[in-house]
């Protein structure tokens, strides 16, 4: 038998000793499989969690790559016990090189998930008497939130090399974690030095962003302004709405925001920044971030300055932005200035969305635009209604289909889907049939007759399957799910199987997962023959089988599993037939374990064996596979079975494995070595 389904065989059966022995093997692939199938056991079992603490309390016995293995298991399980040994692995003296790095890394992010206040104040003693080098405790912190621990963050500060960008950056991490006005002094003080890098400088502002206003009384000193001035006009697209956000949060800041839009809407050199400060510059009304004084500026002068620059700035993108600051700002004013842009042709669609979630919506004055003279209005008023749902405007769009512009009509027919107005249906029909009509339009509309999936549109819509577009196929693809009937998945696998192009195939696929049983049929013959080209297909089918219920959708996927090539798919197919919990899944998934060439589905497999349980899972399975279940049940000699007893150099110690299991972090390396 295989030394992996050997010890799948002990992770099905629960038995924890028996992996604890597997992980003496002098195979490294199967030992450190042994390791990780104990963590994943550990989750529900004490005597798992116990042989995994002894793993990392017995150097003496066990290399340092699997004690970091169950290290890392443990601070999965956030085991409060393991702390003491972890501590201990820090204590060899450092060696400076980047395996060493690496472990203690390792070591302390475990230590981090496990954040008890022992780890905290251990860490806290330690970097004080430079026990650990700097970067460790940050590292620890970037997880954890420990107000004790800024004294010791802020003197690492003191410490950190000047040449070291990504120290600087674990540290100010660290240090807007931890939620505490000392650090948000420290981080806005930091902005009036000269750090070693730009990044550092985003980091300080992003630290600064996720603070409560409770730490963050120094924006209120109007020198702050002109600390965040340099970082408002930065042109990175990340930095400016930082900086602008953060101005926000202060009278002076406000202040400083008002004149940059100012100065936008009166075109000048700052005509630019409205492109990261409109969307941060008002979001304080919207509740974050928090105001640092308790105010936020409410008043109609933010919304005037946004009306203007709606109306006038040159820029598609910053009229965009403006409508979105309106929205935030709200009041009767903003709703006039985005009702207004409603007409303006290059931004109409995105203004229609905005004023679909505004808390009171202007439903009236949209019905009313909505049979207007604007065409670009009666466009923008045509998608707000229809993402309002409002069944009012539905005669109104329908007359809208017979329009002559294009938009006007793509919105329209939008709409009506969106509302699911089974009168449309006729109208629908006959645009999506019209092949004098642009490709575009009868796509829409072929996409709202399946959003409203009247069994009359059938016939439209499966001969829109086999038009000669692409684009009015592929919605075509979309809307024959919402038809359960044999005629739409017999379509749908023709254009799973056929089409030329691969992103109809794919939403055909998609497709065929909605209509459940009837596309069973289908999806067993998609199976059986895949496309050349159709590795991403066959995820498709893959999880649309995963939607079907049944045995006769659990027989496919048990076929695909057996019969697939190594790859995604096969991989796919495991995960799914793993949570289907069916014995019948027992031979395939017994078999993927003995398969060498496809390790990255035996988590699920071992996952879906184990709850399976019982004697489908651990007999007939192992009888398959032909194994024993007592290969590491040594009769004698020393061994890991007995505490304290040495373990015999590994022959193999020297050499690179490149198999990995379940749960593993890679492939063992040579470093790991005992």
């Amino acid at each position: 038998m295989a030394p992996g389904a050997d010890i799948a065989r002990l992770r099905v059966d629960g038995d924890a000793a028996g992996l604890y022995r597997a992980v003496d093997s002098d195979d490294s692939a199967t030992a450190y499989g042994a390791v990780a199938l104990l963590g994943d056991l550990a989750a529900g079992d004490a005597a798992a969690v116990g042989l995994l603490l002894e793993i990392v309390r017995r150097p003496d016995v066990f290399r340092i790559g699997l004690r970091l293995r169950a290290a890392s298991a443990l601070g999965e399980l956030r085991e409060p016990r393991a702390v003491p040994a972890l501590l201990a692995m820090l204590s060899p003296p450092e060696r400076g090189t980047a395996e060493d790095v690496r472990r203690r890394r390792a070591v302390v992010g475990a230590l981090a998930r496990i954040g008890t206040p022992t780890v905290v104040t251990e860490l806290i003693r330690r970097a004080a008497a430079g026990i650990d080098s700097p970067w460790v405790l940050p590292h620890a912190l970037t997880r954890l939130r420990a107000p004790e621990a800024v004294p010791a963050l802020l003197s690492a500060l003191d410490r950190l090399p000047p040449g070291d960008p990504p120290a600087w950056v674990r540290l100010v991490r660290a240090l807007g974690r931890q939620g505490d006005p000392r650090a948000g002094a420290a981080l806005l003080g930091l902005l009036g030095t000269e750090l070693p890098a730009p990044v550092v400088r985003r980091e300080i502002l992003k630290a600064l962003d996720g603070l409560p206003a409770a730490c963050l009384s120094g924006l209120l000193d109007p020198r702050a302004a002109a600390l965040l001035r340099p970082d408002l006009r930065d042109p990175s697209p990340r930095t400016g709405p930082l900086a602008a956000g953060l101005l926000a949060r202060s009278p002076a800041g406000r202040a400083e925001l008002r004149g940059a839009l100012e100065e936008a809407v009166r075109g000048g050199p700052g005509a630019g920044l409205p492109v990261t400060v409109v969307t941060r510059c008002l979001t304080a009304r919207g509740g974050r971030p928090e105001p640092c004084d308790g105010d936020g500026g409410r008043g109609g002068g933010d919304a005037d300055l946004l009306a203007r620059l709606l109306r006038d700035a040159p820029a598609p993108l910053v009229r965009r932005h403006a409508a979105a600051a309106l929205a935030a700002v709200g009041g009767a004013r903003a709703v006039d200035a985005l009702t207004a842009a409603l007409g303006d042709e290059r931004i109409t669609e995105a203004v229609a969305e905005i004023v679909a979630r505004l808390p009171d919506p202007p439903v009236d004055r949209l019905l009313a635009l909505l049979t207007g003279d604007g065409a670009a209005a009666r466009r923008g008023a045509a998608v707000a209604l229809g993402r309002l749902g409002c069944a009012e405007a539905a005669p109104a769009l329908l007359a809208a289909v017979d329009g002559v512009d294009p938009a006007g009509v793509r919105a329209a027919v939008d709409a009506l889907g969106a509302l699911r107005y089974r009168p449309a249906v006729p109208y629908l029909a006959v645009l999506a049939a019209d092949t004098g009509e642009p490709g575009t339009v009868r796509a829409r509309a072929v996409r709202a007759l399946g959003l409203i999936g009247a069994a009359g549109a059938l016939p439209v819509v499966l001969a829109a399957a086999r038009d000669p577009r692409g684009v009015v196929r592929a919605r075509a693809a979309q809307a024959l799910g919402a038809f359960a009937v044999p005629e739409a998945a017999e379509a749908l696998g023709a254009l799973a199987a056929g089409d030329a192009d691969p992103d109809v195939a794919r939403a055909a696929a998609r497709a065929l997962g909605r209509i459940g049983a009837p596309a069973l049929p289908v999806l067993g013959g998609l199976a059986a023959r895949p496309r050349p080209d159709g590795g991403p297909l066959m995820d498709d089918v893959v999880d649309a089988l995963a939607e079907c219920p049944g045995g006769a959708a659990d027989a496919v996927l048990n076929r695909l599993v057996t019969d697939l090539p190594p790859g995604p798919a096969r991989v796919r197919a495991t995960g799914a037939l793993s949570g289907r919990r069916v014995p019948e899944a027992v031979p395939a998934l017994a078999a993927l374990l003995l398969d060498d060439r496809e390790y990255a589905g035996h988590a699920d497999a071992l996952r879906g064996l184990a709850a399976i349980g019982g004697e489908p899972a651990t007999g007939m399975s192992w009888h398959t596979a032909g194994g024993s279940p007592n290969a590491w049940r040594r009769p004698a000699g020393p061994s890991v079975s007995s505490p304290g007893a040495p373990r015999r150099p590994d022959p193999r110690s020297s050499r690179s494995v490149s198999r990995s299991w379940p749960g593993a972090a890679g492939p063992v390396r040579p470093g790991d070595g005992s």
